[in-house]
């Protein structure tokens, strides 16, 4: 069973490094509730290291921004 303090404090320490770096995300962002799901997928899957889940979370976080900062190739 997923430790739901454990997803919340690793969810909110990820969510504040992330945001004090300046990416431009506000606190209603969907990515924070996308960020959540990942987390508490990665404990369900047996990870329960708040500081592995902080790091996979931040890598986690800097691909979708990364993601959507890549202009889009249309087709010609």
């Amino acid at each position: 069973m997923v430790h739901e303090t454990t997803v919340e404090r690793v969810t909110n320490r990820v969510w504040g490094i992330f945001s004090s770096l300046d990416h431009g995300i506000a606190g209603n962002n969907n990515r924070r509730a996308l960020l959540r799901a990942y987390i508490a997928s990665l404990a369900e899957r047996g990870e329960h290291n708040a500081d592995k889940l902080t790091v996979d979370g931040l890598v986690y976080l800097k691909n979708l921004t990364s993601h959507k900062k890549k202009p889009v190739k249309r087709r010609a």
